[in-house]
């Protein structure tokens, strides 16, 4: 049990001090996304954050995706965005990574938690009907 709250404890600190080149990246979560679904979760991303950077990660699908997002004028002259794919860097990469890890840690402590509460409280709520 201390193993995994280490863990997450040093997942957590290297999610709050982020290396230079991920202060301009922000991560999105979009759950079982289609590919489209993802690009405009990213268009989302630029409104919502005004990054042109966005990584967005999907943990039901276990993917990630890295958009750049601008901001362009079409032939009229009217505003629209635009989001296209770009590799992530080997940073961004080890970030996902670790969100990934720290999600699966969680869900683990839960689990670990749920199990220690029927043992000592066996006659207590039923977890399913919560």
């Amino acid at each position: 049990m201390q193993k995994i709250f280490l863990c997450c404890i040093l997942l957590f600190i290297q999610l709050i001090f982020p290396s230079p080149s991920h202060a301009i990246t922000e991560t999105i979560v979009c759950n079982d996304c289609s590919a489209s679904a993802m690009q405009i979760a990213a268009t989302e991303g630029l409104i919502k954050y005004g990054t042109n950077n966005v990584v967005v990660v999907d943990f039901v699908n276990k993917a990630s995706r890295k958009f750049t997002v601008a901001n362009k004028d079409d032939a009229d002259g009217e505003p629209f965005i635009t989001a296209s794919e770009t590799k992530l860097s080997s940073d961004e990469q080890k970030s996902v990574l670790a969100l990934f890890e720290y999600r699966r840690l969680l869900i683990d402590s839960v689990k670990n938690a749920e199990e220690i509460n029927k043992q000592l409280f066996p006659n207590n709520v039923d977890s399913k009907s919560l």
